[in-house]
């Protein structure tokens, strides 16, 4: 709750042409449980084709691996080399997650495609 309470505080900042940060600590326990709790899963009732691709997100502080298919998502420990890694400062980072911030505050290296689609499975598990 207390993610979801920072992004909405800096959505109406935002309104307000007011720039603002969310912390580090609380943006990185927010990047786990979007990651964790909303993203991963079963979606073979919403199933994405063409939806595949292994992402790294990662902050300086942690680092999650997400494998995307067309029907399944997981989220665990970085293993191996990921096609596209996400990466940037926690605040930053939790609102791209969220659709709150443009790929200009993140850093992508690899796979843009890959990139894209993560954040398009985003967009569907926070609606």
């Amino acid at each position: 709750m207390a993610q979801e309470t920072a992004v909405h505080r800096v959505d109406v900042q935002s309104a307000f042409g007011v720039g603002t940060s969310i912390d580090a600590e609380l943006a990185v326990d927010g990047i786990d449980e979007v990651l964790v709790m909303m993203l991963a899963g079963d979606w073979s009732d919403n199933p994405q084709p063409g939806s595949s691709g292994a992402a790294v997100v990662a902050t300086d502080e942690e680092a999650w691996q997400v494998v995307m298919s067309p029907d399944e998502i997981m989220v665990g420990d970085v293993t191996g080399e990921p096609d596209v890694r996400v990466t940037g400062e926690p605040s930053n980072l939790l609102l791209w997650l969220w659709g709150r911030a443009p790929e200009s505050a993140i850093e992508v290296a690899g796979d843009l495609a890959v990139a894209r689609r993560l954040r398009h499975h985003l967009a569907l598990a926070t609606q």
